[in-house]
């Protein structure tokens, strides 16, 4: 993003703070950054991440239905059951280009697996529960645009004079979590549908 465009977001975000749209809205620019092309830079130090870039890994394809049709304690069916809730499915979801470019495959795994860490950091879809994983995002893949976002609930907080403590807990409980966690867009998530989720959980070092 030009300095242009990083002015105009932050315009934005101060015109009407409490308008998560505005700040999606310049989600193109952030993904067209130097600092999300520092992002990329950075992740692809991770040998997993790496590993799936060279290979352009993509997830093998599953429907609603079968990942509704999994154990209830499994990871595919805890998805499936935030899909439902959502009104989304997994074609939806899944991006499955064909061969892309370093900065172009980290963002369509971030995109692609959004809903499953929700699922596997147990931080909801409501306001606070995107807070904590914009912050975990920020923690584990510098991600701009978790900066937008959080800058935007803050200003937002000040703004129309709420309490601060929800939001600060909210974002230092994904700060926290991402810190210890292993880098998870680094892994085949999909390919663990049917893993019990509390021992993956534990495996990626996401449990209490």
């Amino acid at each position: 993003m030009r300095d242009l465009g990083l002015e105009t977001a932050l315009a934005l975000i101060l015109r009407d703070p409490s308008s998560f749209a505005n700040v999606f809205a310049m989600s193109g620019d952030v993904e067209s950054s130097p600092l999300a092309a520092r992002m990329t830079t950075e992740l692809l130090k991770d040998q997993r991440l790496q590993s799936l870039y060279a290979a352009q890994w993509v997830p093998a394809s599953v429907s609603l239905p079968e990942l509704l049709a999994m154990p209830p304690a499994s990871l595919g069916y805890q998805y499936g059951s935030l899909l439902r809730q959502l009104g989304m499915t997994p074609e939806r979801v899944q991006k499955l280009q064909s061969p892309c470019s370093d900065s172009a495959y980290v963002l369509r795994r971030q995109k692609e697996t959004h809903e499953i860490v929700h699922v596997l950091t147990g931080f909801g879809v409501d306001p606070l529960g995107e807070l904590s994983l914009q912050a975990f995002n920020l923690v584990q893949n510098r991600s701009p645009l978790a900066v937008w976002i959080l800058l935007s609930a803050a200003i937002a907080v000040l703004q129309r004079g709420d309490a601060l403590e929800p939001l600060i807990r909210a974002v230092i409980a994904g700060f926290q979590l991402g810190l210890k966690a292993d880098l998870l867009i680094g892994h085949r998530l999909e390919d663990h549908w049917h893993a019990d989720l509390e021992a993956l959980r534990v495996r990626l070092r996401l449990s209490a």
